[in-house]
């Protein structure tokens, strides 16, 4: 059974909270879909399954009492009223005890249309990274030319001349680069070690379609020469792209990555020069105790993704 029974309403939502079947939106708003799971066997423990609670915990700008008002950015120094970029928020997508990873990616690709259909744009909060696959193999079906930016510590991808492995987050991008109608992919702030043949990883490195966590004040210039501007892109967020010291709660962390501001600003690049038709944040461990500081970090990130192009 697909539609609304398969949602369940957040104690917190982004947004308006809306049901699937009657959801009425404005063309290109952004609808927040919450995937908590991790059905990886890699993840055992500091598992994404209660990312989406932490993250709409953190995000406080809707209000019931603000809705009405509007916010100013300190950064763009401007000002937009709140309902221009007020998302809409479908809930926690459920799932059985026996569930598969196909099979809940089956059905988030089926939300996923639905959204597109309406004439919304899916930010999915995850949730371990596999579920991008289905979301992008869903706007790839419907948006040709589409490009993926890749924010990650980790590659993500399977090196080697041998058949591709199931579908799992250690190599979610390979997949997604076989993926007809993916024009390409960037892949930022990468920087734990890699592991392969000599020759491979030679490879590799030579490709400029890959960004280290080092080299992120590049970023804006091998954009522009790699994706058209005007392009669509698909944003996939894995918040282990952040240094430990922004964001410590992550499966995988990995010392040298980016701070929140290098990632806003990175961010805030790719969605004011290219058509941004989806995202998803991804990869984070909820923390019962201590303060999250990345589900912080990530409430920030998603605010500059729905202001784009209003700040």
């Amino acid at each position: 059974m697909r539609g609304a029974t398969l949602f369940e309403r957040p104690a917190q939502s982004i947004g308006q909270f809306q049901i699937l079947e009657d959801l009425r939106l404005s063309q290109q708003q952004w609808v927040v879909i919450g995937a908590p799971v991790a059905l990886d066997a890699l993840h055992t423990d500091n598992t994404p399954a209660g990312g989406p609670e932490a993250i709409r915990g953190a995000f406080p700008y809707f209000d019931v009492v603000s809705r009405d008002r509007w916010i100013g950015d300190w950064n763009a120094r401007r000002a937009v009223a709140l309902r221009e970029m007020e998302p809409a928020d479908l809930g926690d997508l459920s799932f059985g005890p026996s569930v598969t990873l196909q099979e809940y990616g089956l059905e988030l690709q089926h939300a996923v249309s639905e959204v597109v259909v309406r004439g919304g744009r899916p930010l999915v909060l995850g949730g371990e990274h596999s579920l991008s696959f289905f979301v992008i193999q869903e706007l790839a079906l419907q948006q040709d030319g589409l490009w993926i930016v890749h924010f990650d510590a980790h590659s993500d991808i399977q090196l080697g001349n041998v058949a591709l492995a199931p579908l799992f987050n250690g190599n979610v991008m390979s997949h997604i680069a076989k993926l007809p109608g993916v024009a390409g992919s960037m892949h930022i702030g990468v920087r734990e070690y890699e592991y392969g043949e000599r020759a491979d990883l030679t490879d590799l490195f030579a490709s400029p379609n890959w960004i280290s966590s080092s080299e992120i004040q590049t970023m804006p210039s091998t954009l522009s020469k790699m994706i058209p501007q005007g392009s669509p892109v698909y944003l996939t967020v894995d918040l282990d792209v952040l240094d430990p010291a922004s964001n410590p709660n992550v499966a995988w962390p990995a010392a040298a990555g980016l701070t929140s501001t290098e990632l806003v600003s990175a961010v805030k690049f790719v969605a004011q020069n290219y058509q941004l038709v989806g995202a998803d944040v991804v990869e984070l461990a909820s923390s019962s105790r201590e303060m999250n500081l990345g589900a912080l970090a990530a409430s920030r990130l998603i605010m500059s993704i729905l202001t784009a192009g209003l700040f």
